[in-house]
This record gives C-alpha cells, sequence and structure tokens, in this order.
C-alpha cells in the first residue's frame, strides 16, 4: 500500500503543480499582450513590455508563446481582447488602494472588485479620488544584507532618483518609469540581482495599519491575487485525436457552469504520414492562438486489435499533445471509458448517444459532428475532473439505468 500511496501523492502533486504552471502562465500572457497593446511590440521601445517578457522568462515560458502573446496585443493576431482597467477607494483605516485589472469582461471585473472592497470594510471611490496619492515608479527592493554603498554607486550611475534602506535591513532602488531599462542594466553589470523589479504605483506617504485593521487589509490583498490567480472563466480545448480526421472543441467553466465557444475537425485525408502529422501541429496552433485555451484534455489512444493502426493513431496523439504544450499548457489525459461514463453516464454509451448529451449539457441548438462531439466531451470530462455525473450539472435530466436522459 505504500507503494499505491507514494504514487498517488505524487499523481496529485502533479496535477496542482501542472494547475500552478497553467495559471501562472495565463496571467503572464495576459500581461505581455496587454503591455504590447499599450506601448507597441518592441521590447527595446517599451519598458513595460520588456518587464513582462522577463518575467515570463523567469517562468521558463517559451519563447514562441511569449513572441505569439506580443504579437497577438501589437493586432497581429487575432484573439480574445485584454484591457486594463484600474479602480480606486478606500480601504480599512481609511487606507488608499489603486487596483489595476486586467479583464476581458469589464462587467464581471467590476462586480468582484466592488465586492472585495465591501466584504473586508472598505468602499470603492470614483476616478481620481485617491490616484494624486501615488506616483508611477520603478522600483527595485534588494533583500536584506545586500550592500547599501554598493547599491548606491550603481544605481545613481544608471539614474535612480532615489535609494532607501528599510527598517527590515532591505535596500530600495526608485526611478522614472522611462529610466527602468537603464537602471535595470545598470545593477546587473555591477553584479545586483534585486528580489522585485516592477513598475508600480508606489504612494507618496505610508501609515501602518495596526490590529484588526491590519489584518483585514491583508486578507483584502489575499483575496485579490486569489482573483488574478483565478483570472476569468476557465477555457478548456478538448481533442479527439485521429489520423484522417481530429476532432476538437473548446468549452468555458464559469463555476459550475459550462459554455460552449467552437468546435471543428482537422480534415488530413490520404497524404503521407508526415504531411498528417504537420497539418494536425498546424491546425490546432491556430487553434490554440485564436481561442486561448488555459488547458487541454485529449482522449487516450485505444488498444487495436492491428500494432500499425495503434502506432500511427499514438503518433496523432502525440502530435496534438506537442501543439498544447509548445504554448505551454498543462494537458491531461482520459480513457474513452471516462469520457463517456462522465458525459452519459455509461462507459460503454454509443457515438449517438455522446452526441446527444454534448448537445444538452452545453445548451447547443443541434448536435455536433461525431468527432467533435468526442473532443467536446473530453473538455466537458475535464472541466469535472474525470469523474461522474455526481459533478455535473445535470437540472432538468434524469438518471436511468446508470445513464442521462
Amino acid at each position: 500500500m505504500s507503494g499505491h500511496s507514494r504514487w498517488a501523492n505524487i499523481r496529485h502533486k502533479k496535477a496542482a503543480a501542472d494547475e500552478k504552471k497553467g495559471k501562472t502562465f495565463t496571467r503572464l500572457i495576459r500581461e505581455v499582450t496587454v503591455a504590447a497593446r499599450l506601448g507597441g511590440a518592441d521590447p527595446a521601445m517599451n519598458p513595460r513590455l520588456r518587464l513582462a517578457i522577463d518575467k515570463a522568462y523567469d517562468a521558463n515560458m517559451p519563447k514562441d508563446t511569449i513572441e505569439r502573446a506580443a504579437k497577438r496585443g501589437a493586432g497581429g493576431l487575432e484573439g480574445v481582447t485584454y484591457e486594463e482597467i484600474r479602480y480606486e477607494g478606500y480601504g480599512p483605516g481609511g487606507a488608499a488602494v489603486i487596483v489595476d485589472c486586467m479583464t476581458d469582461n469589464r462587467t464581471r471585473t467590476v462586480a468582484e472588485v466592488r465586492h472585495a472592497f465591501t466584504k473586508h470594510g472598505g468602499n470603492l471611490g470614483t476616478d481620481g479620488s485617491v490616484a494624486f496619492l501615488f506616483k508611477h515608479r520603478g522600483q527595485f527592493v534588494f533583500a536584506p544584507g545586500t550592500s547599501e554603498e554598493k547599491v548606491l554607486e550603481a544605481a545613481l550611475d544608471a539614474g535612480a532618483e532615489d535609494v532607501v534602506k528599510n527598517d527590515d535591513g532591505s535596500v530600495e532602488v526608485i526611478c522614472a518609469p522611462e529610466d527602468f531599462v537603464a537602471v535595470r542594466d545598470g545593477l546587473a553589470k555591477a553584479g545586483l540581482k534585486p528580489e522585485l523589479a516592477e513598475l508600480t504605483m508606489k504612494p507618496t506617504a505610508e501609515s501602518v495599519l495596526r490590529g484588526d485593521e491590519g489584518a483585514r487589509m491583508r486578507r483584502k490583498r489575499l483575496h485579490y491575487n486569489a482573483s488574478a490567480m483565478a483570472g476569468p472563466a476557465l477555457r478548456i480545448l478538448g481533442i479527439d485525436p485521429g489520423l484522417r480526421v481530429t476532432g476538437f472543441g473548446i468549452i468555458e467553466k464559469n463555476g459550475a457552469r459550462l459554455s460552449y465557444i467552437t468546435s471543428g475537425r482537422v480534415k488530413c485525408g490520404a497524404a503521407e504520414l508526415p504531411e498528417r502529422l504537420k497539418n494536425i501541429l498546424d491546425s490546432l496552433r491556430e487553434v490554440i492562438e485564436t481561442h486561448q485555451p488555459q488547458q487541454v484534455a485529449v482522449e487516450k489512444v485505444f488498444v487495436n486489435v492491428n500494432p500499425a493502426s495503434t502506432l500511427a493513431l499514438g503518433q496523432a496523439r502525440g502530435t496534438a499533445i506537442c501543439a498544447a504544450v509548445d504554448a505551454g499548457l498543462p494537458v491531461a489525459e482520459y480513457t474513452a471509458l471516462q469520457v463517456k461514463q462522465a458525459v452519459v453516464g455509461n462507459g460503454h454509451a454509443r457515438k449517438e448517444q455522446v452526441q446527444e448529451m454534448v448537445k444538452r449539457l452545453l445548451g447547443l441548438a443541434g448536435a455536433p459532428s461525431a468527432d467533435a462531439a468526442d473532443a467536446l466531451a473530453c473538455a466537458i470530462c475535464h472541466a469535472h475532473g474525470g469523474q461522474g455525473l455526481g459533478r455535473l450539472a445535470t437540472r432538468g435530466f434524469r438518471v436511468r439505468r446508470g445513464r442521462l436522459v
């Protein structure tokens, strides 16, 4: 049993790590996209974009993914459009608060921000209500123990405005936003690596919140960070790999509600194997770039009586996984039995039953094609953790002999 428990722990830890990585990549892609849209796709002329790219590299994001996000922000590629919104208000103890958000749904975001202020003893203000208490500045923070003299010399030579040693021993460098890149490069040449480097709204005056007010402000900050990591509704790409036809489908999960985004088929015909695999890879890359899913679910290959057919189908599956991994997306796999059990309630359901249940669960006017339905079913299965009917929203349906009717 110890071996079983060890594997279970490893599997759950890996799943949690993949989910965290996917959320981090999603947040960083939005930062790159918005920075490119506001200041252009050239990092040399756009310090905010340069900073966003550096953060993406630090998180081990693939170079191609970063470049596509920058091109999308500059208008070179189509996709979801994110906009930056700023909210101002007052927190516990009358502390001024500025909240910068990136969103594809302004209405949903303002409701969430207002709820966070109200829940933690604050109130949302109007534009300009607290902005005059902050200045846009570049900020570098070095860990306690760093030589203040060395930082001071390098920072001032590079064009920094001020160097401050804080009560906890950390050293802080402040500069104008337009000098951020020059100061960062100057510090790097001196062999100094900050623990934090960012463009931020720095308050002109600071006050200490004590007791319950400080605790409430920390909870509010955690609430904002959790909302930022969760982002908008989770978008999932399901893939049903095949050498002749590969089905794909994208759904969006918002709480317990599932919404249909798109679906289709990649037709490869009777071309040679290398051409088929290239067609699958290029087509799925285009789907990912256009619709920006955050996670991918792939149906596992079944073992065929013919070993050659099983091997060829496995190559199509591998190509689909490569398209997802190349975009920095976490991948989950499910057997046909798991998918059918999750969607129909019967692991041996026919294709027509899968099509009908996908149509009902997503509220479609008509049933999708068999390949697209299988892909959408795989995405639905992943949205509910690979579980059966107990995790699905089944209002209006009844279970009869293990099937949803």
